[in-house]
């Protein structure tokens, strides 16, 4: 998918354009500042992709065809992300999971049924960073210079509640849970690893790295 939500499938021997459809244009979606930057995923005979749109929320498209196959109601007021969704396992059933502008939610892989939906901490700030799962505890970042924040989503397969919000100033990339730890780096060259097993009010960084700039050596 282009950053004009242009979502395209392509013969992998000779590059020939199979079929292609906007997301934008066809489920009322707005494109944002940078362009669309989501990865859609493929699972099994579906591609799955978020125009966060009037007409659309999420939306399922065959894989052979690139006609619809079902679509998630919008959000009031919603506007993609630059984030990518996650296929996750949960509770037996295989939901998507992602952020756009004004929610974090999770829809039905099989039907496109919303299960839950989340308000971001700050809906002025950029999301550009992956949903990370850590068995059933969800964590999402917010990106911002200043005002950045990663909170915690306790959630099943029918229901998301958020459940705590810490201050964290990760920019741009993305995140990674390894042990029970969370990873993430800002845009400023600070590194930031957080304890994602908790889900208390009083949770704190675990530990906090300054990283040295490569021309400081120079």
């Amino acid at each position: 998918m282009n950053a004009h939500g242009r979502l395209v499938c392509l013969n992998a021997k000779t590059g020939a354009e199979v079929w292609a459809v906007n997301i934008l244009e066809q489920f009322g979606g707005q494109n944002i500042m940078w362009g669309i930057s989501e990865s859609p995923i493929v699972h099994r005979d579906l591609v799955f992709a978020t125009p966060a749109g009037s007409k659309a929320m999420v939306v399922a498209v065959s894989k052979h065809t690139g006609e619809t196959v079902w679509t998630t109601p919008p959000l009031d007021d919603e506007t993609p992300s630059y984030s990518s969704p996650i296929l996750v396992n949960c509770d037996g059933r295989e939901i998507l999971i992602n952020s756009a502008t004004k929610n974090v939610f999770a829809v039905d892989a099989e039907t496109g049924e919303l299960c839950w939906s989340v308000p971001q901490e700050d809906p002025k700030n950029t999301v550009c960073t992956l949903p990370v799962l850590s068995e059933n505890k969800l964590m999402i970042t917010n990106a911002s210079r200043g005002n950045g924040a990663v909170f915690g989503v306790a959630m099943d397969g029918t229901t998301g509640k958020k459940t705590w919000v810490k201050k964290l100033t990760i920019s741009h990339g993305g995140t990674v849970c390894v042990n029970g730890l969370v990873y993430g780096a800002s845009s400023r060259g600070e590194a930031n690893v957080s304890l994602a097993n908790s889900l208390a009010s009083s949770w704190r960084p675990a530990t906090r790295l300054l990283l040295q700039r490569a021309n400081e050596n120079e």
